[in-house]
Order: structure tokens, then C-alpha cells, then sequence
């Protein structure tokens, strides 16, 4: 099995992990209804006792289906897999006992593992489908719609509809904390994996050949060289570009000192790139299963 394969399945299998015990621990106890597939079958679960896995399934796989009639086969693989597997691990976990008897820790706790666990799934570009599914349906035909007013509005019809059909009114602000700490959670995630430091280095032409021999064997990141001079001097100079992830910025900083102490060392945050060992344009934010 490739790299790449088996970090597809350790981000699957761990996310749905956190997912499933995060829902059993926290949220289906205390009767914590979020947004999304997720939120139906909790309220299905309490009212029928039918298993909430097997309810999410069952709510996402017709959203998939009109999905693929209506824009193609173009990442369906991934999402049915990753609707299968996070629902799945919700009855898995079924045997976990509930950790606490506190509503807003458990509103704060199951939100975040929720969150955290299906963050990990979409890195790989494993989507939940739920809410954000129904919004980019709806927008294909009402495409003035905003996609986050549609989510929120979806979320907030089945956390009421929820509260009126339970008779339970009380656990709206419980189901809400848990909304928007997942949300957050997902967001986090996802966008911490994203995050970059973009070096730029200045050096003398005579120094840029050991330097980028030294970062492709040393931090094992690929270098573009640009040829520059300086505006006083009027020497030459090369401007050497490079990507690296947040634990690598300061091995880069260190071997640049040593090597050449005298090289213009620039590093800029860069919230997002993608490409070639860093993240895919495949991963899209999805809110709730």
C-alpha cells in the first residue's frame, strides 16, 4: 500500500474513532441535538431507539445520490466512503459509557472530538455530506443564496425541530455550544493543516547552489531560484523560495545560519498553500454528518 493510502486510512479510521466515541461519550446521552444528518438521527435514536449510524447512513446516501445525478461522479468514491465510515463508527462506539453528568461539559466535549474527528477525515478529502450536501443542492438551483446562511438555516431548523418534536426546549442552548465548537473544532482542523512559512533567502550566487542542495537533502523541500541584484551595490544576487510547514521554519532558520550567517533570511506566514506535499485542492469545509 502506498503512503498516501495509508495516511487516507489512518485520517479515516482515527477521525471516525474521535467522531463515534465523541457522539456515544457526550452527545446521544444527554440528548444533545446538532445540526446536520447527525442531528435527525440523534432525534430518531431518542424517539425509536433505532441505532444513530445506521440513521445518518440512511439520511446522507439519497443527498449523495441526487449529488451524482446532478453534478457527476467527481469525488463520490471519497464521500460515500467517508459517510459510510463515520457512520458506522457511531454504532461502534455504542458500548462507551457516558463520562459525564454535566450538560455544558458535555455540550463542550462531545462538539470538539466531534469536530476534531471529522476535521481529520476531511484532510483527506473524505467529505460527511449532512447540512452543507442539502445547502450545495439547494444552491444549484437558488444560486444567489449565501452557502453559510443555508447551513446555518438548515442547522438551526432540525435543532428546533428537534426541541419541538423531543418536547424539550432546554437543550437549545446545549445544542448550540455543541454547534458551534464543532464548527470551530472543523474549521481549526482543517485550516491549521494548511498553514505554511514561505522563506525567501537572499544570497550571493556563489552561496545559492549549496544552500538549495542542503534544503533538498537536509529539510527535503523543493527550492525555486530567481535571479536579483541589489539596487546600492548593484551586485548580483539570487532569491532563493521556499515552502515549508510550521516545524520546519526554524531547522530551515538554523541551517541557513550556519551555512551562510551572512544570507537575507525573510519568513512570511502563509495561511494556505496547496500543492505537492502540502494540502490538495480537493478538501472542502463541510459542517455536520
Amino acid at each position: 500500500m502506498k503512503r498516501d493510502a495509508w495516511q487516507d486510512a489512518a485520517a479515516l479510521l482515527g477521525g471516525a474513532a474521535l467522531f463515534g466515541a465523541g457522539y456515544q461519550m457526550f452527545l446521544l446521552p444527554h440528548a444533545i441535538v446538532m445540526g446536520g444528518a447527525t442531528g435527525i438521527a440523534t432525534t430518531v435514536n431518542l424517539l425509536f431507539g433505532l441505532p444513530a449510524g445506521l440513521v445518518t447512513a440512511a439520511v446522507n446516501l439519497p443527498l449523495l445520490a441526487i449529488s451524482f445525478y446532478v453534478s457527476g461522479g467527481e469525488g463520490v468514491r471519497r464521500a460515500l466512503l467517508g459517510i459510510l465510515v463515520l457512520s458506522l463508527s457511531v454504532d461502534l462506539f455504542a458500548f462507551v459509557p457516558s463520562m459525564t453528568g454535566d450538560l455544558l461539559i458535555a455540550a463542550v466535549f462531545g462538539g470538539f472530538l466531534t469536530g476534531l474527528g471529522l476535521g481529520l477525515a476531511l484532510l483527506r478529502g473524505y467529505t460527511s455530506g449532512g447540512s452543507d450536501l442539502a445547502a450545495y443542492l439547494i444552491r444549484l438551483r437558488f444560486r444567489k443564496l449565501s452557502m453559510g446562511r443555508l447551513v446555518l438555516l438548515l442547522d438551526g431548523t432540525v435543532i428546533l425541530l428537534s426541541a419541538l418534536i423531543l418536547r424539550d426546549f432546554s437543550g437549545i442552548f446545549y445544542s448550540a455550544v455543541a454547534a458551534y465548537i464543532f464548527s470551530y473544532t472543523v474549521d481549526r482542523t482543517v485550516s491549521y493543516s494548511r498553514r505554511a512559512t514561505l522563506a525567501l533567502l537572499i544570497c550571493h550566487k556563489d552561496s545559492a547552489p549549496a544552500l538549495c542542495e542542503a534544503i533538498a537533502t537536509q529539510i527535503q523541500r523543493g527550492v525555486t531560484r530567481a535571479t536579483a541584484s541589489g539596487w546600492y551595490t548593484g551586485e548580483g544576487r539570487e532569491i532563493l523560495l521556499c515552502a515549508v510547514k510550521p516545524g520546519e521554519a526554524e531547522r530551515l532558520s538554523e541551517l541557513v545560519r550556519k551555512m551562510h550567517p551572512e544570507v537575507f533570511l525573510i519568513m512570511l506566514a502563509a495561511p494556505q498553500i496547496f500543492g505537492y506535499r502540502f494540502s490538495e485542492q480537493t478538501v472542502d469545509k463541510q459542517g455536520g454528518l
